[in-house]
């Protein structure tokens, strides 16, 4: 299911929202959100990193469209 949001929210915002989710153990998604992101062509080499930038662009992307809604 998170597979299909992520897909969705790429084509509609190119964000990737299950960003959000993370593991308990280790405050980052896990494998499977990172091959993901690999197959929507993102570049995962840096697991962390990636996932760090990808966060900060979901709050950037959503606080911008609800500006646009008020």
């Amino acid at each position: 299911m998170l597979g299909e949001v992520c897909t969705e929210q790429d084509a509609r915002r190119g964000t990737m929202l299950a960003s959000l989710v993370v593991r308990k153990d280790s405050g980052i998604p896990g494998k499977g959100y990172f091959a993901h992101a690999a197959g929507l062509g993102r570049d995962v080499s840096d697991p962390e990193g990636f996932w760090r930038s990808e966060v900060e662009k979901i709050w950037r992307v959503w606080s911008d469209e609800e500006r646009d809604c008020e």
